[in-house]
């Protein structure tokens, strides 16, 4: 009898551990499971990085969530995880997000820090609109596009920037009129004014404000760009009104979708209208003539975006 019972009791302290062990693979906010290195490797948890904002790093609740703070350039933030374009960091006695775009970490440290896990356990899912693996690349994407909300270039936004090569807008270098005649002749619902003046047409969206052009993708993936949404870019991105200042560069363009291969796709009134990658049209705004004259040691010379409008709300 003394036996079975030493035998039970050694069992009961054997479950409790394991409950205790399987909940110190909680994260912080205990929502997603760490993914931790292999217990052979150095890696660990929380790191240190550095805020390269131009101004003020926004400190947000959840991946674009609520701000709840904002750090200066060179403040020292301490990384427990990474989400996918996400820090989790330590703020205050709890833990807040910010862009990993804005956070300077050595080679070293990145490989250091956990990333976590979106995905519940489960059988795997396959999806035409998939765009990502879990390595990071590029995969086909349907051509199915699901209407103007994409994820691939709808015949609709084709069909309008075909067109719109068409108009004096496209002979003329108006990248303005030019951006917003492709909307109008891909279907979008008329606006506050007309067409060719979508900065008046369509509310702006100032939350990518400040992003730069290259990293468009990653809004794109974030569910904050969407096919058929005008983009408008200028040197002094924070300067209002937004249009039009006779001492900025501004620039106008269309996101159009994702190829077959995956990858986000522009259009504007340069470059014969042909498709272009976000780096490409980065790449063409940092040699523009008007960067090089109206940017400056405060702002950059490349412009940056200052909204975002949507001629398509309404289908969303």
């Amino acid at each position: 009898m003394i036996y079975r019972s030493l035998i039970a009791m050694a069992l009961l302290v054997i479950g409790v551990s394991t409950v205790f062990a399987e909940k110190a693979l909680l994260s912080p906010f205990e929502e997603k499971p760490i993914v931790f290195a292999a217990s052979d490797s150095s890696q660990a948890r929380e790191v240190s990085g550095t805020v390269t904002a131009r101004w003020k790093l926004n400190v947000r609740v959840s991946p674009w969530g609520r701000i709840i703070d904002g750090f200066k350039p060179g403040r020292q933030v301490t990384i427990v995880a990474r989400e996918g374009d996400w820090y989790r960091i330590r703020h205050g006695s709890g833990f807040a997000y910010v862009h990993t775009s804005l956070i300077r970490v050595s080679a070293a440290d990145e490989d250091m820090i956990s990333t976590t896990s979106d995905k519940k356990p489960g059988p795997a899912k396959t999806s035409d609109d998939s765009s990502t693996t879990s390595s990071g690349k590029a995969t086909p994407v349907s051509t199915k596009t699901g209407g103007i909300n994409g994820p691939a270039i709808p015949d609709a936004l084709l069909n309008g920037l075909a067109e719109a090569k068409k108009t004096e807008w496209f002979r003329s270098h108006k990248c303005l009129q030019f951006a917003g005649t492709v909307a109008a002749k891909a279907g979008a619902t008329r606006g506050k004014a007309a067409a060719s003046q979508p900065q008046a047409a369509y509310p702006a969206d100032t939350r990518l404000r400040g992003y730069q052009i290259n990293d468009l993708p990653k809004a794109v993936e974030a569910g904050l760009l969407k096919p058929g949404m005008l983009i408008h870019v200028k040197i002094h991105y924070d300067k209002d009104p937004a249009y039009h200042r006779a001492d900025n560069a501004h620039h106008w363009f269309v996101y159009m979708g994702k190829s077959s291969k995956g990858e986000p796709m522009f259009a504007d009134n340069t470059h014969k209208g042909e498709l272009q990658t976000a780096q490409q049209v980065y790449a063409n705004m940092k040699g523009w003539r008007n960067s090089k004259i109206y940017g400056d040691s405060k702002y950059g010379y490349v412009p940056r975006v200052t909204s975002i409008h949507d001629p398509f709300a309404d289908k969303r």
